[in-house]
């Protein structure tokens, strides 16, 4: 038969006002200033690094040389795309959500749809290093 039970001390943390929980909010508060400065550091501009080149234009396309096939914007997805994000397998739908960016990243571009060409790759040769079939990969 087991002997009597004694009950467990508390925690400093657990009392209220006590030593250790005093201790737990100064850091997180600390924690969290450090955070936030190191946020809108990064968030900051420094003006000169900001400017584009001379003879640039901040929202300058690239030439079509930067394409992999001139004149076209080739796009890779998936071997199979699923929805939602590729409605029927069919990424040249536009339908679906990937499918549906690509179209708009490409008219950004100054691509009309039927300038945008679909090819498909597995994951592991879209993010391999090395030159790509491709201009960009989309896939869930």
């Amino acid at each position: 038969e087991p002997g009597p039970t004694r009950p467990l001390p508390e925690h400093p943390s657990a009392v209220p006002g006590g030593t250790m929980s005093r201790l737990v909010l100064r850091s997180a508060a600390v924690a969290s200033a450090a955070a936030l400065a190191l946020l809108v550091a990064g968030c900051a501009t420094s003006g000169s690094d900001d400017a584009p080149a001379p003879g640039a234009s901040a929202d300058a396309a690239p030439s079509p040389e930067d394409y992999v096939t001139p004149g076209t914007f080739t796009i890779a997805t998936g071997e199979t795309a699923y929805e939602p994000y590729v409605i029927d397998d069919d990424p040249a739908s536009g339908e679906g959500f990937e499918a549906a960016v690509a179209y708009a990243v490409a008219d950004k571009l100054g691509f009309a749809e039927d300038e945008v060409e679909w090819v498909r790759t597995s994951f592991e040769s879209a993010i391999a290093p090395g030159p790509k079939s491709f201009d960009i990969n989309i896939q869930q």
